[in-house]
């Protein structure tokens, strides 16, 4: 999708882009992709098969910080400290 698209469709409210953060659950080291597990801030329902970007080897209990985009979620990297 060219930018110019998607920057038509957040601004006619056809896609929500946020941030959020989340903690980490689980490590799927042995899935492909490889995937980690998440919990959103302010929720307990946990979100499976969370894609991350390759510099960040997700631990569990790290704070990660969470693009959405519609349905859309990855992982950008963790908290230090």
């Amino acid at each position: 999708m060219q930018i110019a698209d998607m920057l038509s469709k957040i601004v006619a409210k056809n896609t929500m882009v946020s941030f959020h953060w989340a903690e980490v659950t689980a490590h799927n080291s042995s899935s492909t992709p490889k995937t980690c597990d998440l919990t959103l801030s302010g929720t307990t329902t946990v979100i499976a098969g969370v894609r991350y970007m390759h510099n960040y080897n997700p631990t569990v209990g790290d704070i990660v910080l969470v693009l959405v985009n519609d349905k859309d979620l990855i992982v950008f990297g963790h908290l230090e400290g």
